[in-house]
């Protein structure tokens, strides 16, 4: 009776990890935009920044639904450039913004990951 009650919780406690793990999301970052300082939420929502030259960055984490993802992304060249942050989730877009403005163009990103 003991085994049976045994198998009966280990097969209970693996069903609950692989049905948590369904439900993890991969969250994407992206940015578009030479010479720009990104600020952006990781993992227990800290807050991590760079600096990216090349012009096209990006960040994935693994999160759980109710993440807040936010992303922000600022010109820091002294030409007027196009800024785009976006937020992906499990490879679709579902937030993003562009701007045009000139200097110090500066764009947001926020969403609660469902």
């Amino acid at each position: 009776m003991k085994k049976i009650l045994l198998c009966g919780v280990l097969a209970s406690a693996l069903f609950t990890a692989c049905s948590k793990e369904g439900k993890l999301k991969t969250l994407r970052y992206e940015m578009s935009c030479n010479n720009c300082f990104v600020v952006y939420y990781g993992q227990n929502e800290e807050q991590f920044s760079e600096f990216d030259q090349e012009g096209n960055w990006s960040k994935e984490l693994t999160v759980e639904p109710g993440f807040v993802a936010l992303i922000v992304a600022k010109n820091m060249d002294s030409q007027p450039a196009q800024v785009t942050a976006r937020i992906k989730v499990d490879g679709e877009i579902v937030k993003e913004n562009t701007s045009h403005c000139p200097i110090n163009g500066t764009v947001l990103v926020t969403d609660t990951i469902q």
